[in-house]
């Protein structure tokens, strides 16, 4: 409410939620703006489904996959608890501006997805988008990068 105060009377072309967690508050938030904003929740479900991908594993905050943002737990695989925490260690330490420190252990809960089947991986927290460094795995779904796309891609038709 209160960013809304500062920014309610300007105009945008795009908005994007850049928090995947922050996507709870979506239905609240939507209601202050004039534009849809450009969600990453939706962004991947879009991609999911064009690429008609299944087994997908998802890399996020404990709060994102106790609220299901991205969709049932079902349908995504996830790591354990002990994972999960880990997970939230590796987003706390990009949080706190040591990304490098975390890239093997990321590189590591990537692995343990893929060695329960998944072929593809949402790193659903942004901070999870910002610490993978760019090494080609193409089985790695960034949201981030998805919804930078979309914008490129409407504002090139305008």
């Amino acid at each position: 409410m209160k960013v809304y105060g500062i920014f309610g009377n300007l105009q945008f072309d795009s908005i994007v939620i850049a928090c995947n967690t922050a996507h709870i508050l979506l239905p609240q938030i939507k209601d202050l703006l004039s534009i849809e904003p450009n969600s990453l929740i939706l962004a991947t479900q879009k991609h999911i489904s064009s690429k008609n991908l299944n087994e997908v594993g998802l890399l996020a905050s404990p709060t994102t996959i106790r609220a299901q943002l991205f969709g049932s737990s079902s349908n995504f695989l996830t790591l354990d608890e002990e994972g999960i925490k880990q997970t939230e260690q590796v987003i706390r330490a990009v949080i706190a501006g040591k990304q490098s420190k975390v890239a093997k252990e990321l590189k590591s809960l990537i692995f343990q997805l893929k060695q329960q089947g998944a072929t593809h991986i949402i790193l659903g927290c942004t901070e999870l988008s910002v610490a993978m460094d760019e090494d080609g795995d193409e089985s790695l779904i960034d949201p981030l990068s998805l919804v930078v796309d979309e914008i490129i891609m409407k504002q090139s038709r305008v």
